[in-house]
């Protein structure tokens, strides 16, 4: 009763410094209740103090207290995949759903207002929610620790271990299509955002996301990256934890989808990435990600088609040694395609005031046909790195020959740019300077 009465203070009183001590003394005389059938809670001064920290004292017992029910077998069968279905479902939708958000303004700004709307309707504070509902679980689960608290014999019979089975209970059927399912419905809800843009156009894409359709296509091939490594990861969780053949063709079914929306979206990738080339230029780190793209293309295109042979009963076991080879020829192709040189290329017709060329001059001399194109100071300037290689030249050995680099010193020698002092370097240099 006294609990009460102080606790109904706040609803008479504004005093916050009157609260603050009816409110404490309200939740100390309510954990003295609580605990009044505990021994240990009646012995004089030493049980006061006892009983009104019982709320508190018995709080890290509580979340054992609270998963007790949840301890039998029946419970597991039933609680276990439920959980493993929800984190899974909601890990997934938080994590690609991000990335969808930051690589598409417009999925961004409908995933944004969808968001708004909610907690605004509802007036909802989901974190502020969150920590009440846990602080009153708790609080609840304390209070009832309290209340049935009992002095335990000091000699409890030990239980006698019981050896888990052997076998393996498989997984139902709901516990992994459900999130799979909820990432085929995120993945197609993003490539129709991006039609629905590609199609309303530049009035459309500012009305939305406010930006322009130049700025809004140019962006987001990075994210998109990433996307594609996550369903790869994605799909061999998937295949390890669910071998089993009476589900094999459901389970195939949606990697299928899922391999077929991500071959879109690294269509998507593509283009993004070629408009940014164009207005930007390569670099190292752009070359690399349109390899990895058309890599991961044909990556998928031999997932759809192991998956499409063991659905109908035959075997994929070629897949690891084909995606390995795939893996050395694409890197071979790579290598001999020469990215310096077409990053070097790429940064000659662009439609910019100035070459980044403190870039440039950090190339390997596979660029220098390339940056002996570019015209004037743009030209010196992205060529200034490669004086020390010049000098040097006569003193290396042949463990650091190999032809583009002498192909690269001919072209230097007979363009003659650091035979006068070094001139160019020292105006390069002041201007890396400013």
């Amino acid at each position: 009763m006294l609990a009460a009465a102080l606790l109904f203070t706040a609803v008479f009183r504004d005093a916050g410094w009157v609260l603050l001590w009816t409110l404490t003394a309200s939740f100390l005389f309510a954990s003295m209740a609580f605990a009044a059938r505990n021994p240990a809670s009646r012995q004089g001064a030493a049980g006061v103090v006892t009983g009104s920290l019982a709320l508190l004292r018995n709080l890290p017992s509580t979340p054992r207290f609270l998963a007790a029910p949840l301890q039998s077998s029946r419970s597991r069968r039933l609680v276990g995949p439920v959980l493993v279905t929800t984190v899974a479902t909601v890990g997934l939708l938080l994590v690609f759903g991000v990335l969808f958000a930051f690589a598409d303004p417009v999925f961004g700004s409908y995933l944004g207002r969808m968001f708004t709307n909610l907690f605004r309707e509802g007036d909802l504070n989901p974190f502020g929610d969150l920590f009440a509902m846990v602080t009153a679980m708790l609080l609840t689960g304390s209070a009832v620790l309290a209340a049935r608290r009992r002095h335990a014999p000091r000699h409890a019979p030990r239980a006698t271990p019981v050896n888990p089975s052997p076998e393996r209970t498989p997984l139902p059927v709901w516990v992994w299509t459900i999130p799979l399912g909820a990432l085929v419905l995120l993945f197609t809800a993003f490539l129709a955002v991006q039609a629905v843009a590609m199609f309303g156009g530049d009035e459309y894409v500012q009305r939305v996301a406010g930006v322009t359709y130049a700025e809004y296509a140019r962006q987001g091939f990075f994210q998109l990256v990433v996307v594609s490594l996550l369903v790869l990861c994605v799909i061999a969780v998937v295949v390890r934890i669910l071998p089993s053949s009476t589900t094999r063709v459901l389970r195939n079914v949606l990697l299928g989808l899922l391999c077929t929306l991500t071959l879109v979206i690294l269509a998507s990738a593509m283009l993004r990435l070629q408009l940014y080339i164009d207005t930007y230029g390569l670099t190292r780190m752009r070359a690399s990600a349109e390899a990895w793209i058309v890599w991961s293309a044909g990556v998928f295109g031999l997932l759809l088609v192991a998956g499409a042979l063991d659905t109908l009963g035959r075997s994929a076991a070629w897949l690891p040694r084909v995606t390995a080879a795939l893996a050395g020829t694409a890197l071979a192709v790579f290598a001999y395609g020469n990215p310096d040189l077409r990053i070097a290329e790429s940064h000659r017709d662009l439609d910019l005031s100035t070459i980044d060329t403190w870039y440039l001059r950090d190339l390997s001399a596979d660029a220098i046909p390339g940056l002996l194109e570019l015209e004037g100071d743009e030209r010196d300037c992205a060529l200034v790195g490669f004086q020390d290689l010049v000098e040097e030249a006569d003193d290396a050995g042949f463990a650091s020959w190999n032809l583009s680099r002498h192909r690269g010193l001919q072209q230097l020698d007979e363009l003659g740019l650091f035979e006068i002092g070094g001139q160019a370097g020292m105006s390069c240099s002041y201007e890396r300077g400013y």
